[in-house]
């Protein structure tokens, strides 16, 4: 993944118990910053939720739960 990337919530994520109410979001990674070497990097995605607005927040790299949709060129 990398900035200007589309990304939604996997379906293994939205599935999970307490999870569905973010399966239609769509987000934008619009920030990654690398920390030092032991440490995970960290993601920004800017969302547009249909029920609930637009926010950004934080999420380290690693995480499994994001699929992309559409990649920047």
């Amino acid at each position: 993944m990398k900035v200007g990337d589309l990304v939604r919530f996997t379906r293994e994520h939205v599935l999970d118990p307490g999870f569905a109410y973010c399966s239609d979001w769509k987000g934008i990674i619009i920030k990654r910053v690398k920390p030092p070497a032991e440490l995970n990097e960290v993601i920004t995605v800017y969302w547009t939720c249909p029920d609930h607005g637009t926010f950004s927040a934080e999420y380290t790299y690693d995480d499994e739960f994001f699929e992309v949709i559409s990649e920047s060129r």
